[in-house]
């Protein structure tokens, strides 16, 4: 018995394997209550032929199916309790920290103000120091009356005489 236990069972979590022993297990009972008058030979014969490879394979996705049955009967609808809390919750949180259309009306309006007066003082300081620079590069004219030429030592003596 230990062997065919070790074909439904490769390791102690294996709980798949475990519900397909089982089922193993009943089916055979069946077969035994099912055929009373039934020899060693013939039991031998019946246990042979259903922990065949592929016949453990069939109870082993059986037993599957039997444990996400459970598991979808016993929590299906708590999980889906607490995924619509959460869808619930979730929604509460993000309407609850979306700004107002007053909000978002009064932080671009601040934005704006803070950017014009910036732009505002760069020109101020463009300007100023504009004027300078121009003057140092093309410096202003000035009016001819204000313009004295050094006189020579000829000039001089010819207005004298």
């Amino acid at each position: 018995m230990q062997e065919i236990f070790t074909k439904f069972i490769t390791h102690s979590n294996d709980f798949t394997g475990k519900i397909a022993y089982s089922e193993f297990e009943k089916d055979k009972l069946q077969w035994q209550k099912d055929n009373p008058d039934y020899t060693e030979a013939q039991l031998k014969a019946y246990i042979s032929n259903v922990t065949q490879p592929a016949q453990i394979e069939r109870l082993k996705n059986g037993a599957e199916n039997n444990l996400n049955t459970l598991f979808r009967t016993m929590f299906g609808e708590e999980l889906k309790n607490i995924y619509n809390k959460q869808k619930e919750e979730l929604g509460e949180i993000v309407k609850n920290n979306q700004p107002s259309f007053w909000n978002n009306m009064a932080s671009n309006f601040l934005g704006s103000l803070i950017f014009a007066l910036v732009l505002y003082g760069v020109y101020l300081v463009v300007n100023h120091n504009g004027s300078e620079i121009d003057n140092a590069i093309n410096p202003p004219a000035t009016s001819p009356a204000t313009v004295t030429a050094p006189q020579t030592q000829m000039q001089s003596e010819t207005t004298k005489q």
